[in-house]
């Protein structure tokens, strides 16, 4: 054949594990290619496989196969014609018209024959078994990977030698660009909506990519199309030095006067009107200890309110009841009784 996939050959392979195996090889590049069928082998299955190993691939130029019903039927011969295939049968009892199918055949089932201890699946042994094969040099010192995709597969051999990706890049030109530290609107994506959020350049990842952190601190990664220069620069928040300084309350165990909180207008207004009334009713109707002076009625000068001046009785003496002094009259209701 002068390209490949001109010529294709194809074989069936097992049982194994009841399973069988679709095995389609390239005659010039030598490349396998492997599909599992779950049961006996029809004419519509070996289309299905076909169809999924050509979906890759491309249609063959030529396919050979044995004489077997399922190649020889009508349904086969009406599917190759239909898409442009030529078929090629191997002469009875002469195998080695196939030989190229049938010696892949025979080298899959070895593998797999020495593959029974390991714990793996059907498919991964057949994966397994096909990167060694491709990425093995045939007899003409290349792989099937090189003969077929015009390079050789990278195997784990090749990670001795560790990829060094470039420091240095061109730069594609007509591309923006920021430096690090510069002031930028980046695309923040929450609950399926786009806002824009300031931030600032942290690091380049490369000419159009980059790390951002946002004002808020929460750090990310976006493209160049994803950001925008702005010159807003970033909010900071100050708080005054206090005029006043703090007194130290561990030294003294009883706040000042001051400390409490002051009165609301409306307070202020309920004193000054009915503190009057309770003097002129008497100071008994205060609360013990709590005494009050008719000049206290006066806002003081410091603090706008009226004074309240509580007295603390002696220690060690004894202090007087009060009682009402107030006139008891006889309820109306008992006028009629004489006493």
């Amino acid at each position: 054949p002068q390209e490949n996939w001109d010529r294709v050959h194809m074989d069936y392979a097992g049982p194994y594990d009841g399973k069988y195996l679709l095995i389609i090889v390239d005659a010039k590049s030598k490349w396998v290619e492997v599909r599992v069928s779950n049961d006996a082998p029809t004419t519509s299955k070996t289309i299905e496989l076909l169809q999924n190993v050509f979906a890759t691939h491309g249609l063959p130029k030529i396919l050979v196969s044995d004489n077997a019903t399922i190649f020889t039927s009508d349904v086969f011969k009406k599917y190759c014609s239909s898409n442009g295939i030529v078929q090629k049968f191997s002469a009875p009892g002469h195998p080695a018209t196939n030989g190229l199918a049938e010696r892949n055949v025979q080298t899959v089932k070895n593998r797999l024959k020495t593959m029974e201890g390991e714990q793996l699946t059907l498919h991964q042994k057949l994966q397994k078994i096909m990167f060694q094969y491709r990425a093995t040099p045939l007899a003409e010192g290349k792989t099937p990977a090189e003969l077929y995709l015009k390079r050789n597969l990278r195997i784990r051999l090749d990670a001795i030698k560790p990829f060094k990706e470039p420091q240095h890049m061109e730069a594609i030109p007509g591309t923006r660009s920021f430096k690090v530290g510069d002031r930028v609107q980046s695309r923040y994506y929450s609950n399926s909506k786009q806002t824009w959020k300031f931030g600032e350049v942290l690091e380049k990842l490369g000419h159009l990519h980059y790390l951002i952190k946002l004002d808020d601190g929460y750090i990310y990664k976006r493209h160049i199309d994803q950001l925008r220069s702005t010159g807003v620069q970033k909010k900071s928040v100050s708080f005054a030095a206090s005029t006043k300084p703090a007194d130290d309350d561990s030294s003294n165990p009883h706040p000042a006067a001051d400390d409490s909180p002051d009165l609301l207008p409306s307070q202020q207004e309920f004193m000054q009107a009915h503190l009057p009334q309770l003097w002129s009713s008497g100071q008994q109707n205060l609360p013990q200890g709590v005494n009050f002076s008719p000049e206290a009625n006066q806002p003081t000068p410091e603090t706008g309110q009226p004074t309240l001046e509580t007295s603390q009785p002696a220690l060690g003496t004894s202090q007087q009841v009060r009682r009402s002094g107030r006139a008891t009259r006889q309820p109306s209701y008992l006028s009629n009784y004489v006493t």
